[in-house]
């Protein structure tokens, strides 16, 4: 990936990060573990950013993404996750 690509995606991450905090919060009510998730969360997508088909906004492709870290069934937060 060519730096102006990291860059962009930089820009994405400080756009969005505050919102995928806050969701990742809502549902794990713990700090550490919501910053994880959206690390995890955020690496995924840039790894996965080829996928991203324009069918929906970006944030709510990044939103995909964080749930899906969220729900994984091998997560260790998984039990922290409220219901």
């Amino acid at each position: 990936m060519q730096e102006s690509d990291l860059d962009a995606f930089e820009t994405l991450v400080i756009k969005h990060q505050k919102k995928m905090f806050n969701i990742a919060f809502r549902m794990l009510n713990n700090y550490e573990d919501a910053c994880e998730i959206v690390q995890d969360s955020f690496f995924s997508a840039y790894k996965g950013i080829e996928s991203f088909e324009k069918r929906s906004s970006f944030s709510t492709w990044l939103c995909y993404h964080c749930n899906e870290h969220l729900q994984k069934p091998d997560s260790a937060d998984q039990d922290k996750v409220k219901s």
